[in-house]
């Protein structure tokens, strides 16, 4: 009778690790994805506000400033799907009608956002030394390009393989 408890608490034990290390891997990579989307959204407000950080220097100059804009706009839509497609429910009953709270094109297409958002960071010293500005901040605009490379592997192979992209496709 011991032994059959001690057995059933062991099962239980291993169960709630498997179900934590899934939950911390379930949501890791959203809260890796709202950094990426709140750092881009930062460097913008950087970049247009401050007139003492290189990316306002960068920023004067019209294809700088272009992509300093962009840059703050795919990280507005990064957070926003994170938002929307993460950590709203899935469907709202208000006054007995049923909506489905998804943004579908973001889940299929969130890959190419992280793409679009390394291209920001990596052109950026090339449009400082275009402008004739020393590239002062090389490594974190080459840092960022290629974390946001990563993520968008990371994201696209993992929505490959779960359960949430077969429910979206279908």
């Amino acid at each position: 009778m011991l032994l059959t408890a001690f057995k059933s608490h062991q099962a239980l034990l291993t169960q709630s690790r498997v179900t934590m290390r899934q939950r911390l891997q379930d949501h890791a990579l959203t809260v890796l994805r709202a950094y990426v989307g709140a750092n881009a959204v930062w460097s913008w407000y950087y970049g247009t506000n401050d007139p003492h950080a290189g990316l306002f220097a960068i920023g004067r100059y019209a294809d700088g400033a272009a992509l300093i804009g962009f840059m703050g706009v795919i990280g507005a839509l990064i957070i926003l799907d994170v938002f929307i497609n993460d950590w709203t429910p899935g469907q709202a009953t208000v006054a007995g009608k049923r909506f489905r709270i998804a943004w579908r094109k973001a889940f299929e297409y969130r890959h190419l956002m992280f793409i679009f958002l390394a291209f920001c960071y990596g052109a950026q010293p090339f449009v400082a030394k275009m402008a004739g500005r020393t590239v002062s901040l090389v490594g974190f605009f080459y840092l960022h390009a290629t974390f946001s490379l990563v993520v968008a592997l990371l994201d696209a192979k993992l929505r490959s393989r779960g359960p949430g992209w077969q429910r979206a496709c279908n």
